[in-house]
C-alpha cells in the first residue's frame, strides 16, 4: 500500500514560510489505529498539517479530527465519541537524535513527540499514530454517570431499576453488611 502524501514532507521543498496541507485519512488507515475498542465512523478523517522548517529540523503540527463508537465498558451500549486531537512533533536527523536522547541533561518532555528522520524526507506516519492511540480511553464510557449493567440479570441501569435488585448479599461479603450505616453514624 502506497504511503499517504499527508505523511511525507520533502525537506527540501518546505518554504521559509512553512507549509499548510489540509487533506483526510479513510477509515481503512484510521481503523486499527483506534485499537479493537474503538471504530471509525464514517469515511473521513479531517487532517491538518503545518510545518515549518528549522534548519535540519522539522517543526509539525498536527490535527486530526473524527468520529468513532464504541461498546460503553458499563452499559454496553453503543456511543459515538468526536475526536478533536492536536500535537506537536520535532523530527531531527537520524544521528543528531540518537546524540539528543544520549544527553543526560535533556528535559524528558521536549524528548516525548521527537522523531528521528533518514536523507531528506520527513514521514509523519508515527506522529499521526502516536497522536490517535494514545488519546483514546481503554475503558470508554458513554458518560460519567453510566449506571452501568445489574450484575445479577445483565438489565442496563440508565433505563430504570431492574426487577431482581432485592438486597440479597454475597456470602463473601455479609461481613461487611451495615458498614455504611455505622460509618455513617
Amino acid at each position: 500500500m502506497e504511503k499517504d502524501p499527508l505523511f511525507l514532507v520533502r525537506m527540501d521543498e518546505v518554504p521559509r514560510s512553512g507549509i499548510d496541507r489540509k487533506g483526510s485519512l479513510d477509515a481503512e488507515w484510521l481503523g486499527p489505529r483506534v485499537g479493537p475498542i474503538h471504530r471509525p465512523v464514517g469515511k473521513d478523517a479531517k487532517v491538518r498539517v503545518k510545518a515549518r522548517a528549522l534548519g535540519d529540523k522539522l517543526e509539525v503540527d498536527v490535527s486530526i479530527n473524527a468520529v468513532v463508537e464504541f461498546d460503553c465498558s458499563r452499559c454496553a451500549e453503543v456511543d459515538k465519541k468526536a475526536l478533536k486531537l492536536d500535537t506537536r512533533g520535532l523530527f531531527i536527523p537520524e544521528g543528531r537524535h540518537r546524540h539528543m536522547l544520549e544527553e543526560v541533561s535533556m528535559d524528558e518532555d521536549r524528548m516525548d513527540n521527537t522523531f528521528p528522520y533518514k536523507g531528506n524526507v520527513v514521514d509523519l506516519e508515527e506522529l499521526f499514530t502516536d497522536l490517535v492511540a494514545l488519546s483514546l480511553e481503554q475503558f470508554p464510557v458513554c458518560s460519567e454517570s453510566c449506571k452501568g449493567l445489574c450484575p445479577q440479570c445483565g438489565e442496563n441501569l440508565n433505563t430504570g431499576p431492574c426487577q431482581c435488585r432485592t438486597e440479597k448479599i454475597d456470602p463473601r461479603w455479609q461481613a461487611l453488611a451495615g458498614i455504611k450505616e455505622k460509618l455513617e453514624n
